[in-house]
């Protein structure tokens, strides 16, 4: 693509005429890593690029606004239309493009519609701008999961195509039943996303009638995966103990903490009882029981590589809720230092006394956490993604060697951000067990019922994840770390 950057204006227009503009080139955002940053926006073939010719002009129109929905002022120059973006560390744009006769091509008649989000960090990437197709992502481990969502609703089956840092070619990929695919994080710097969704509604712009619109999507953020040890955002209505989430930021402590604070959370999460530095990972069989219904697979945790877990005769969506709380249960057994994590935060001590769960901890970072600690325990977590905010209660730990815990009962309760209501209560009860030098888990059951009106029957579920024929895995059988395989 440097290439066809280096073309004459001229051979690059009669190029962009002669194409098909739905197939070459796409709206595509950038945010530049500098305070102030300035948010960048340009209509070509791939993340980072500037528009080839004159195509610019396409997107003279566009609307652009930021992250609290602010419209912004963009000029152009260089190929590229630019504005400060000041209060924001993401940015969202709209480009109306027409409604093209594509009959001859087999396409049909059809309006086009682009939009383009772009975040500062990946931190930033899972922020809404309120697309009517848009992508979201965060970090897992090594990995990032994308989240597609169409009018606010999960995208199953959406085709996701994935530019990695200093690539061309994307690697495509396909969502699951939860909208999500998963890819391993390879290189620092700019990574790309882009979608497209077909809505079937019929309409009439310019003039013209159209039975469908298809509307692309792209998703920009720039990532170091040597700076981000694990995740901790909650996955489609599951939160993870004591996980923090890792934007680029220089390790901490930060210039600005409370050094009580900083000790009393510090202490806490070097308490937890983790995985070994060494270990590989471990096979086992599992077994899920969903009421009567019992299902039996196999997991590989691999901690450096890929982990699978296979189910024959279980639905997918059950499989994916399963996978997740598999991940979940494990993630947050990964360890990883407190100054590549939560350490890097502003610390500070909240106002409000402490309670029975310990004194209160302000994180100050983007999705307002805060801890309680106590007794060197973090007994309680609470933090706020994508209008939900959730609190993690633990009940019960379990005490290991040299005074470690392990939190083995907790209830996470989810609330909407704005009004404050229940929206859904999980409780979860795990045990685990001690090979060779290693405590892995041995079951995790999983109570849930959502918020009831006054006089309505109550539906609980109660699933039950147990796992068996536990063997550490051996250094020479780790498998080369991949991410997804490729829908």
């Amino acid at each position: 693509m440097k290439l066809r950057r280096l073309m004459s204006c001229a051979f690059a227009l009669c190029t962009a005429l002669a194409a098909n503009p739905a197939h070459a080139h796409f709206l595509w955002g950038e945010v530049t890593p500098e305070t102030p940053a300035v948010a960048k926006l340009a209509f070509s073939d791939g993340p980072g690029e500037v528009s080839e010719g004159n195509l610019v002009e396409r997107i003279e129109d566009a609307k652009v606004w930021d992250g609290k929905g602010k419209n912004l002022k963009f000029k152009t120059a260089d190929a590229v239309r630019s504005g400060a973006l000041k209060d924001s560390r993401v940015f969202a744009s709209s480009q109306f493009y027409g409604v093209l006769d594509k009959t001859k091509e087999g396409r049909g008649i059809f309006r086009l519609m682009y939009f383009a989000k772009s975040a500062q960090t990946l931190a930033d990437a899972n922020a809404t701008v309120k697309l009517p197709v848009e992508l979201f992502a965060q970090a897992d481990g090594g990995n990032v999961v994308v989240t597609a969502k169409r009018n606010g609703q999960l995208f199953e089956g959406a085709k996701v195509d994935v530019y990695l840092p200093g690539q061309d070619k994307a690697t495509p990929f396909t969502t699951d039943a939860k909208g999500e695919v998963r890819f391993e994080a390879k290189g620092s710097g700019l990574y790309g996303l882009k979608t497209l969704w077909t809505d079937e509604t019929p309409g009439k712009a310019e003039g013209k009638e159209y039975p469908f619109t298809r509307n692309y999507s792209t998703l920009t953020f720039r990532y170091s995966p040597v700076a981000v040890a694990k995740s901790d955002i909650p996955q489609s209505g599951e939160a993870s103990m004591g996980m923090g989430r890792r934007p680029q930021l220089p390790p901490g402590p930060h210039p600005q903490v409370n050094k009580k604070a900083y000790d009393l959370l510090k202490n806490a999460s070097e308490n937890r009882q983790t995985m070994p530095e060494d270990f590989v990972g471990f096979s086992a069989n599992v077994t899920y029981i969903n009421g009567d219904a019992v299902t039996n697979g196999t997991l590989v945790y691999r901690r450096k590589g890929e982990t699978q877990i296979n189910f024959k005769d279980l639905e997918k969506g059950e499989q994916s809720w399963v996978s997740d709380k598999i991940f979940n249960l494990l993630g947050h057994r990964r360890g990883g230092g407190f100054n590549n994590g939560d350490g890097r935060y502003p610390l500070s001590l909240n106002a409000l006394p402490a309670n029975s769960f310990g004194t209160l901890i302000d994180v100050n970072d983007g999705m307002r956490s805060q801890y309680r600690v106590k007794d060197k325990v973090v007994r309680e977590v609470t933090r706020e993604m994508g209008g939900t905010r959730f609190t993690i209660s633990v009940i019960e730990t379990i005490e290991t060697e040299g005074g470690k815990y392990l939190a083995n009962h907790f209830i996470v309760s989810y609330r909407d951000a704005k009004t404050g209501n229940l929206k859904q209560v999980e409780g979860y009860h795990d045990t685990f067990s001690k090979f060779g030098e290693v405590w892995l888990p041995t079951a995790r059951h999983v109570f849930t019922t959502d918020a009831i009106a006054p006089g309505a029957p109550d539906t609980p579920k109660f699933q039950i994840i147990k796992f068996s024929n536990v063997k550490i895995l051996k250094a020479e059988k780790l498998a080369t770390a991949t991410g997804s395989a490729a829908q």
